[in-house]
């Protein structure tokens, strides 16, 4: 009995090597295995991260036009309103019409002239200089308005009156 234990073990020791080496090999494959599915996986998580980039950048983009629109959307609402209020002023119903006041606008002074006079005896003769000339130009405009627009008949012309009753 003693043989066949020792070849019972050789057997076992056979295959235990055999069954050890192909464990080793499997081992290895899937060593390999591993190693690639790593790789591709490195791979579309770099995929991913650049596509999460993009998609914050884009999400920051749709952040900064809506804010854009809600400003353009309020700009747009305050000129409508402003629009509607001087069509009242201007169009609306009421006795006078609303013009406001323009910086650039010259008014007249009335009474600055005077004023002007007290301040500055010195402009006085210049003063009095400039109404004789336009007296003289509104004296010479009301002699060229008196004179006839036609010419007179001439004195040859006969002349003939009838009377018609």
């Amino acid at each position: 009995m003693a043989g066949i234990s020792y070849l019972y073990t050789i057997k076992q020791g056979n295959e235990t090597a055999y069954l050890r080496e192909q464990l080793r090999q499997t081992k290895v494959s899937f060593s390999h295995a591993l190693r690639e599915k790593e790789a591709v996986l490195l791979k579309k998580e770099a995929v991913l991260l650049k596509k999460d980039a993009v998609l914050l950048e884009k999400d920051n983009q749709i952040k900064t036009l809506v804010e854009d629109k809600h400003k353009l959307e309020e700009e747009n609402l305050k000129m409508e309103q402003e629009l509607l209020y001087l069509r009242r002023k201007m169009f609306g119903k009421m006795s006078e019409r609303f013009i406001p006041n323009n910086p650039d606008q010259l008014c007249l002074q009335f009474g600055a002239q005077e004023q002007l006079k007290e301040e500055t005896p010195d402009i006085k003769p210049v003063l009095e200089e400039i109404a004789r000339e336009t007296a003289l130009r509104r004296n010479r405009q009301k002699v060229q308005n008196r004179r006839p627009v036609r010419m007179a008949l001439p004195e040859g012309l006969r002349r003939v009156e009838r009377i018609i009753v």
